[in-house]
């Protein structure tokens, strides 16, 4: 299933209660549960559906509940994403849609550093494509090298990502300080290549 388990979420919630009493803790921490677990059913329905506006109300929803649901704030960001590969979008708009999505990823984050690998990389993700959206502008590298970082902290906790690797490969060979940084692209192509078990 897509969404937290029950017993998570109801964890979650005792956590938020602790100030209540104990008969009163535990109804309200089941209700707050149930509550927060229909949200995140509903918005697995509109994502299968393409409603992203619709989606992103329930992400809404879960952080009013809980302001430090790490995970409501990473799949909010990832409908503005999808929300921006849709097609005949101006550029801004684009630009717009992703950079919203950054803002979410920063609070999840924020929230759970060390257990993001996944908001790292989709961060990046974001900073490449509005790179590819100002190449040409001034100071056009600066998504690219935030794109980097992003990466290099994604592997650092998983170092088998074999997206992030291949990406830190795509970031070192457009990056302009030339043979250093070639020979780090290599690298983390031949890494991708190990990951995944396939030739050049």
């Amino acid at each position: 299933m897509r969404f937290p388990h029950a017993s998570l979420i109801s964890t979650l919630a005792l956590v938020a209660l602790a100030g209540c009493s104990s008969t009163d803790k535990a109804k309200d921490a089941e209700a707050l549960a149930a509550k927060q677990l229909a949200l995140y059913k509903d918005a697995d329905v509109s994502r299968e559906d393409a409603r992203h506006a619709e989606e992103r109300g329930r992400y809404d929803d879960l952080i009013a509940l809980n302001a430090s649901d790490a995970r409501a704030h990473f799949r909010r960001g990832n409908t503005y994403v999808r929300e921006s590969l849709a097609e005949g979008l101006a550029p801004d708009v684009v630009a717009s849609l992703l950079e919203k999505a950054i803002l979410d990823y920063d609070k999840a984050i924020a929230l759970q550093p060390q257990l993001y690998a996944s908001a790292y990389f989709a961060r990046g993700e974001c900073n490449r494509t509005l790179y590819g959206l100002t190449t040409g502008q001034p100071d056009d590298d600066k998504y690219l090298r935030r794109a980097m970082s992003d990466y290099l902290k994604a592997v650092e906790i998983n170092r088998d990502h074999p997206v992030a690797n291949k990406m830190l490969g795509f970031v070192c060979q457009h990056l302009i300080d030339a043979t250093e940084m070639k020979y780090k692209a290599i690298y983390y192509y031949k890494r991708h290549l190990a990951i995944v078990g396939s030739d050049p």
